[in-house]
């Protein structure tokens, strides 16, 4: 077998059920304190969309 490497990316995509959104961006930005930002989504399935930044990765 080879020896096979894989990483995660830099963006990492969360789902969310809607009942549970605001607490959870609510958590994120004030229970931890992460740089929490709105973004604006253009889709049909994503109501709304945060960027939470997490060190060097995205949430």
């Amino acid at each position: 077998m080879e020896n096979i490497r894989f990483s995660g990316g830099p963006n990492i995509a969360i789902k969310i059920p809607k009942i549970k959104y605001e607490a959870t961006v609510a958590f994120y930005r004030d229970v931890l304190g992460m740089e929490v930002e709105e973004r604006p989504i253009s889709h049909p399935t994503v109501s709304r969309t945060h960027r939470v930044k997490f060190g060097n990765n995205v949430l």
